[in-house]
């Protein structure tokens, strides 16, 4: 349950994070503004770490579940 309340919680800041730079707001995270540069395209590098991340995330949920079942 609460790896959905993550992804919930990401998308919403993908959403806010969108709808700011369009007001003129600029992102200042450093691996973001690379990862820009990288794929043209601010949201896409937003989107990518974000789908990273979860993927991270889920990825090591698996394994600590897998463990505590063969202790």
């Amino acid at each position: 349950m609460l790896f959905f309340v993550v992804c919930i919680y990401q998308a919403l800041d993908v959403w806010q994070t969108h709808l700011l730079l369009e007001l003129g707001a600029y992102e200042v995270n450093p691996i973001i503004c690379f990862l820009a540069e990288r794929v043209g395209s601010m949201g896409q590098a937003i989107i990518l770490l974000k789908v990273f991340f979860i993927t991270l995330l889920a990825t090591g949920l698996v394994l600590l579940g897998r463990e505590r079942r063969t202790l």
